[in-house]
């Protein structure tokens, strides 16, 4: 498996998701090495399946190919990961009226999966990032997915403030979550086309990101603690615009 790695080529490792490599139609598997687990013969049927070569391997041997030993007897190698530039998204999505997320400066590749598997679980149909000053897709973002990162568009785009325009003028809505203003999501209409924005932990959304949205929305809360992390504070979000679709 390792003298098929290319620089760019995407290792996924951990039991759920290199089945989710196995069941996306977004990725391609090159690859899929496992130990003996309790998921063995799950993992090796569906690589079957898919016709994907897979093969058994020591637990050392996976911990080399994942860089960690956090792999849970399961590592599969996938192609180059593939980014969509806005346009393909949104002549993808020219008839959907499904949510989409941007983040404005995550960093951190656990933050970035949290985020990713909020947004797909909720029924976003898209993740969009920056070139600078983001978190790409990595091992450890796919993990933190729970592979939910290789089912979800990931547009990569080097302006947010252009591209946050760009999706305005196809009909979005542009929506951003803030520890300290706006209103609470369920007195916001977020049905329809919404992006929403999430910005860092540590300073929010940046000025000119919150100068480009037209609404703001806040998570009120009863503790001491002042404000959910990023990746929660978007799922509350997600939910009520699930919860409004539903209801309609």
């Amino acid at each position: 498996m390792s003298k098929k790695r290319g620089k760019r080529a995407l290792v996924v490792y951990g039991a759920r998701p290199v089945m989710e490599a196995l069941a996306s139609s977004r990725v391609e598997v090159v690859e899929v090495a496992v130990a003996d687990t309790a998921r063995r013969d799950a993992i090796l049927d569906a690589a079957h399946k898919r016709g994907v070569p897979a093969r058994s391997a020591a637990s050392e041997e996976l911990s080399g190919l994942a860089g960690t030993r956090d792999h849970q007897g399961a590592v599969a190698l996938l192609n180059p990961f593939v980014y969509l530039r806005l346009v393909e998204f949104l002549e993808s999505q020219e008839r959907e009226e499904m949510p989409a997320v941007a983040l404005d400066s995550i960093t951190d590749p656990q933050n970035l999966g949290a985020i990713a598997r909020s947004a797909h679980f909720f029924g976003a149909r898209g993740l969009i990032i920056t070139k600078d000053r983001a978190a790409p897709v990595t091992p450890a973002g796919v993990k933190a997915s729970a592979g939910a990162l290789l089912h979800l568009p990931v547009v990569r785009e080097a302006n947010l403030i252009r591209t946050l325009a760009a999706m305005k003028e196809a009909g979005y809505w542009v929506v951003g979550s803030s520890a300290r203003e706006g209103e609470p999501p369920w007195a916001l209409d977020l049905t329809g086309r919404v992006v929403v924005v999430v910005g860092s932990e540590e300073k929010g959304l940046a000025r000119l990101t919150r100068k480009s949205c037209d609404l703001m929305a806040r998570i009120p809360g009863e503790g001491k603690v002042s404000s959910l992390n990023a990746a929660v504070a978007a799922g509350a979000i997600l939910y009520e615009a699930a919860r409004q679709r539903s209801a309609r």
